[in-house]
Order: C-alpha cells, then structure tokens, then sequence
C-alpha cells in the first residue's frame, strides 16, 4: 500500500563452496610402432587420424609418436629398425612422413583447424645408441619440418624427436651419448617416452632406479638438456609409474630449482588388446586412466602441480589400424602455452644459473615453433598445400637367422625375451621369440609373429610352458625344426615348414 512501511524479509545467509573443477583428460592420440616403410601405410595413417579428427567436435591437438624401434646404421646413414622387420633409413623416413602429412590434411576435410604433433621415435636399445646418432635423428627432425614448412603443412602437422629410453636397455653414459648429440644443434624438442624402472615411488620410497641409473641420469635425458620433455609411460594400473614421475618432477624442484614440465602421458592399452594374454596383470592402463593418474600424483605437491597437454596411446601398425574417436574432454593448446609455462617458472628469482639457461632455451624452441606455424597457416592461404611426390621405396632387407633380444618388441610384464630366429614364409616373413613368460618367469614361453608381404603384422600366437620350464633357451636350426631347451632339460622342437616358412 502507496505510504506504508516496506516489508523487510530475513533469509539465513548459507555459504557454499564451490570447488574448482579441474579440466578432465584431453583426448588421446593414437601412436604406433611402425614394422613398414610403404609409403601408403603412411598415408593411410595420417588419413585415419584426419577422419578422427573432422568427427570430432571442436578443434583437437594431438600428439602421435610413430616409433621406428632401435638406431642402426645401414651403409653409412643412420635410420632405425623398424623392430627388424623393415630397417629404414632416415633419408628414406624423410620422403614417408610428407605422405602421413597429406594423408592428414585430405581426410581432415572441412576442419582446417585441428592439429597433429608427430613425434619421430627411435629408442636407446642396441649398440647404435651413439652421439652421432643422436645428431643424426635431430637432422632427420629437421629436414621433415623443412618440408613441412616449404610446403606449408607445418601449422597441421609439426614434428618433434622422440626416444624411448628404458633403463634396462643401455647404461646411462651411452644413453647420455645420444641425447647431448641430439641437443647438440637441436632445433626441435624431442620427448622421451620412456619408463622410470625401479625408481621410487611413494609406496616403496627408498628404491632406486634400475642398475646403474640414478635420478640425476633420468633427469638429464629427460629434461636435463635444453631439448629434452617427459612424456612418461603410465600402463601400471596400480599408479606405480605415475608416482615415479610424480617424485621425478618434486627431485627436479628440490634439486635443479625447477620441476619438470611434462608434456603428457603415452600408455599401451590399446597393443594389450592386441596380445593374446593382454600385457600382463596391472599394465594395461586406458589412456584417460594413465592421465589422470599422472595430473593427480603431480597436484599432491603445489611445486609440481602442472596441466598436461597431451594423451596418447600406443599400438602396432596392422592394415586395418583406425584410429579412435573418443568422447572424452578435449582441451586445445599449443606451443605458445608450453612456452608460458616455462615462463612462470622464469620469474623465480632463485634459479640457478645454468638451470636458468635450460628453461630459456626450452622456452625458445616452443615460441621458435608457434612462430614458425603462424608462418605455414598464412602461406597455406595464398599459395595452396602442395602434395608430396610419392616415394618409391624399395623393399628392406629382412634379416634371417637367429639373433639376441626382442628389439624392444614387449615389456617386462609379457615376456622376457633372449633370443629370436627371423626367416621368410609363403605369405610374407616370421619371427619366433623365445625366453620366459612376463606373468610368470618359470614358465617358458614361444611368440610367433607373422607379417604379410608389405612387414604388416596379421597375426601374433604365444605359447607358454609349465612352471619350471623357463626360460626356454633357443639353441638353433636342425633340419626343418627350430631346438628349444627348457630350464629343466626338456627339449621342445618347432617345425618351421608347418609355420609356412621358406629355408634355405
């Protein structure tokens, strides 16, 4: 009523905190171990990745590690293994990356946005692990940008280094041997995506790492140089690797001034469902599993509390690979981000000199690479994406005979493999592995591989022992008939004509 007194109402006041939520994990990548040097398999590839991409809403940033396997050197030039199934050449890996490059682009169609960092990857297995192998690789990086950027694909598709570097397969020095050749001149970062093996975790904190390795060895191949990132292996289900990482970055903060800025997490949950057996009890993380295990161990400390950009997951190359449209979370970024980031840690005024220099040179290899695509996306408008002229390839040489390791092929946890014999079939090529069961070392186990024509793998059969049977010694070739020995002096023996192979 018109004069009267307003009514005055008293509500309880209730304080609610709302807390932050954190962005979930991105979408993963699909990364591959490669077995082919076909330049459509390439093609192919990149194509898969780009249907993936244009089914997806918004703008995706990915990270795709192709991993060629150990270095060799085959004449005078440097290349990789491709886990001896098709040894290449890095002069021939420059003309094949191109065509995973327009596969990418043709497939990706309307979207012109999304984005694909490719991490070429070699590993430290082997006795090529040298520092003119590790200038090679950066030059191998190097010359696959080059193209990229004089044909304006590089704001799609940018190249990186990679290396799997597990602390079982070589001593420190020889791994330190690679990564100063690679930072040497670097003009890209390179990822290490690789294990922390043995090393503490907060569970069993007085561990350390495997055989000769410390955490100052791990800490300088993974982010002691200026081109050196973490880019973990998180497979283990019970949060053990994401741990070792987690106090990886907290020793770096402790030690070196600064964490670690890792820039993902790779796990293999998708090679798992490609082994008979998977990949052995508790290793078999999914790729939004493995991330979200890393982002949690690294937030329980504010010093390594950090995003990560990327997830990817890793399988091997087979004929009819597609690539996953996930549904998951996908947050874009970029190079200038990962360069803000090393920023904020450069406005500590604690920093050690050299540690300092370290972080400058990393940032600078992130700004030097946004600057660079800004280039390729103007000149992609006014000049157009020119395709790749097709590479004629010629077949790899297959090795034959019997030879030591597994060339990297499984993990601990499936099978310890010590030796294999490699020969070629009707249908393409074999490789028959011999050692003990991951799950299960007193078990014997045999890994037969087969490849068709083009070293695409079509099938893989394991067969396991009973317990005290392993490891299985692999002794050699009588007649048609491959001679396994037992640990308990059974002699067991594989017909290799039944198998479909050809001898000699």
């Amino acid at each position: 009523m018109k004069g009267a007194e307003p009514h005055r109402l008293f509500f309880p006041i209730v304080h609610k905190t709302v807390p932050q939520v954190e962005a979930g994990p991105p979408r993963f990548g699909t990364s591959v171990y490669m077995t082919t040097n076909n330049p459509n398999a390439y093609y192919n590839l990149g194509c898969a990745q780009g249907k993936r991409d244009l089914g997806l809403a918004g703008t995706q940033d990915s990270l795709v590690v192709l991993a060629f396997g150990r270095p060799v050197k085959i004449g005078t030039v440097y290349g990789a293994s491709l886990f001896d199934v098709a040894p290449t050449t890095t002069t021939v890996l420059e003309t094949l990356i191109p065509m995973f490059a327009m596969g990418y682009v043709d497939c990706a169609g309307a979207d012109t946005l999304s984005t694909v960092t490719l991490g070429l990857g070699t590993s430290n297995y082997g006795d090529m692990v040298r520092y003119s192998g590790g200038i090679a690789w950066n030059n191998f990086v190097d010359h696959v940008n080059r193209w990229l950027k004089d044909n304006n694909y590089y704001h799609r598709v940018a190249a990186v280094g990679a290396i799997d570097i597990e602390l079982g397969w070589n001593p420190p020095d020889v791994t330190r041997n690679w990564v100063n050749g690679y930072d040497d001149g670097n003009l890209y970062p390179y990822l290490n995506f690789g294990d922390a093996n043995s090393c503490p975790t907060r569970i069993f904190p007085d561990w350390d790492c495997k055989d000769a390795w410390t955490k100052e060895d791990l800490w300088y191949v993974s982010y002691g140089v200026g081109a050196a990132f973490p880019l973990p292996l998180i497979y283990a289900t019970d949060t053990g690797n994401a741990q070792q990482w987690a106090l990886m970055s907290l020793w770096a903060a402790q030690n070196k001034g600064a964490p670690m800025q890792i820039q993902g997490v790779m796990t293999q949950w998708q090679a798992c469902q490609q082994y008979p057996s998977g990949c052995g009890p508790g290793l078999d993380n999914r790729p939004e599993e493995g991330w979200q295990q890393l982002y949690d161990e690294l937030a329980r400390d504010a010093r390594t509390k950090q995003e990560l950009r990327w997830s990817t997951d890793i399988l091997w190359w087979r004929s009819s690979l597609t690539i996953q449209a996930d549904a998951m979370q996908m947050r874009p970024t970029g190079a200038a981000r990962q360069a803000a980031a090393l920023e904020a840690v450069l406005q500590q005024t604690h920093l050690e000199p050299s540690m300092r220099s370290n972080l400058e040179e990393k940032r600078e290899l992130w700004l030097r690479m946004e600057r660079e695509q800004g280039v390729s996306a103007l000149l992609a408008e006014t000049e157009g994406m020119p395709p790749p002229e097709v590479p004629v390839v010629e077949a790899a040489p297959f090795a034959t005979g019997i030879f030591e390791g597994d060339e990297g092929w499984f993990r601990s946890g499936q099978a310890q493999i010590t030796r294999r014999w490699q020969g070629v079939s009707q249908d393409g090529y074999l490789q028959v592995m011999v050692g003990a069961d991951g799950e299960d070392p007193t078990r014997g186990i045999v890994v037969i591989l087969r490849y068709d024509a083009e070293r695409v793998l079509v099938d893989l059969r394991k067969e396991v022992g009973l317990p005290g049977s392993g490891p299985y010694a692999l002794e050699g070739v009588e007649g048609d008939e491959l001679v396994i020995r037992g640990a308990d002096g059974a002699e067991l023996r594989l017909n290799l004509i039944q198998e479909g192979a050809i001898l000699p």
